[in-house]
């Protein structure tokens, strides 16, 4: 890589002394010169993450093609005093290579290799109850019924690819459900996805409901009051998979994520969960499902993952509601 890794010095073995901390940009290598100054320990690591994903995830690897489509994302996982990345990549990249990529960081954190497949949106072909666009044959989750801001008109609130198809639906567009093959809503709004190198941060979209009354989803959702943290508890009802228990391991991440026709797009700020009892939280067809706390309150929207590996990405909530102008029943 031609940029030189972000570097945290310290004069102690521990980080429990932010003062300590100095940020170094190398200017040989860096496309750009920042003085050093001091910053809390967290803001180091965030700071450290910040060229990570720009070194590994949003870059073209033109000058390194070899490693190209080989690291798919990076989450922050450990603590204050000490702090991990887990760095999620392809069996092809050799250990070696793993070691020689990561070397310059080693000293600065521990950097633990997790190799997956690629990541989709967590939909799959048709079959089972669950909700699709009229024109795929994929299908993914009713997560919930939510209400506009301004009016008192009612929604069903699910991912943008599986209520639009990845950008490719019209307002209005039907939205089916299979249990039954008949139209239970129709689209309403979405958050367009973003195609490289710009990034996204949620997957999201709502459909005007037709008959509500009719679908068995009664639960009136609340959103969580304050912000999920990592080592929350979670749970999750999918599709394809049901009722799931999971811990949030990162709030902080980058990823890439295969979208078919529209590309490789990027993420960044998604919440990682990890399946309880090495059991998986999500698999395809759960995309769309709400993620809730042990209070019963939402605290994320899932939207992708590696099922086999046992990763799941879900967009904030809050983040969620406050792009729609929507709010639950």
């Amino acid at each position: 890589m031609t940029r030189k890794p972000l570097r945290l010095t310290h004069k102690s073995k521990g980080l429990r002394n932010p003062q300590a901390f100095k940020i170094h940009f190398h200017p040989q290598f860096s496309k750009t010169n920042l003085k050093p100054r001091e910053h809390t320990t967290m803001r180091l690591i965030k700071n450290l993450l910040e060229e990570l994903a720009s070194t590994f995830i949003y870059d073209d690897f033109s000058e390194n093609p070899q490693f190209a489509g080989k690291i798919y994302g990076i989450a922050q996982t450990g603590t204050e005093d000490n702090p991990t990345v887990e760095v999620y990549h392809h069996s092809s990249l050799l250990n070696s290579d793993f070691q020689k990529l990561f070397a310059p960081y080693q000293s600065d954190l521990t950097v633990k290799s997790i190799q997956t497949d690629e990541f989709y949106p967590l939909t799959k072909p048709w079959h089972g109850l669950a909700i699709r666009h009229l024109y795929t044959q994929h299908f993914g989750t009713l997560g919930g019924l939510v209400k506009n801001q301004d009016s008192e008109e009612i929604f069903i609130l699910s991912n943008n690819h599986v209520l639009c198809n990845d950008n490719l639906g019209l307002n209005a567009d039907e939205v089916i459900s299979l249990a039954d093959n008949r139209t239970i809503a129709r689209l309403s709004q979405i958050i367009p996805l973003k195609q490289a190198p710009s990034k996204n941060h949620i997957d999201a979209g709502i459909a005007k409901i037709l008959e509500y009354d009719e679908i068995s989803l009664n639960d009136h959702f609340t959103a969580a009051t304050e912000s999920p943290q990592k080592g929350e508890r979670v749970h999750k009802t999918g599709a394809a998979s049901g009722l799931t228990f999971g811990t949030v391991i990162s709030l902080n991440s980058a990823i890439r994520v295969n979208y078919g026709l529209l590309g490789v797009l990027y993420f960044e700020n998604s919440l990682v969960i990890r399946g309880e009892n090495l059991q998986t939280f999500s698999q395809p067809g759960d995309s769309g499902s709400l993620i809730l706390n042990e209070k019963n309150q939402v605290v994320a929207l899932l939207y992708a993952g590696d099922h086999q590996n046992n990763i799941t990405f879900a967009c904030p909530i809050e983040e969620v509601l406050k792009a729609l102008k929507i709010r639950f029943l």
